[in-house]
């Protein structure tokens, strides 16, 4: 199962490769994404204190806000509200 699964981020981080080198424009928008995804995963980490609602920093909750961006933050979230984890 392990091995599937390291396939498929393999292919999915080849084919977002080719997709930016074909589209060069593609890289600065990609760039903004992740970092708008980062900044949004740190001040929820900060302010996790004083919310009581906090994301755990771990490789899966970084890469998905790296790779979503804002809304995989959010959707993080709402999991998190949901179902308490």
């Amino acid at each position: 199962m392990e091995t599937y699964l390291i396939i498929a981020a393999a292919a999915f981080g080849c084919g977002i490769v080719i997709l930016l080198l074909r589209n060069p424009a593609g890289l600065k928008r990609f760039a903004a994404s992740a970092a708008g995804g980062v900044a949004a995963f740190a001040a929820v980490d900060l302010t996790g204190a004083l919310t009581g609602i906090a994301l755990v920093p771990n490789l899966w909750t970084v890469c998905t806000a790296v790779v979503l961006g804002l809304p995989g933050v959010v959707t993080m979230l709402l999991l998190r509200l949901m179902f308490s984890v």
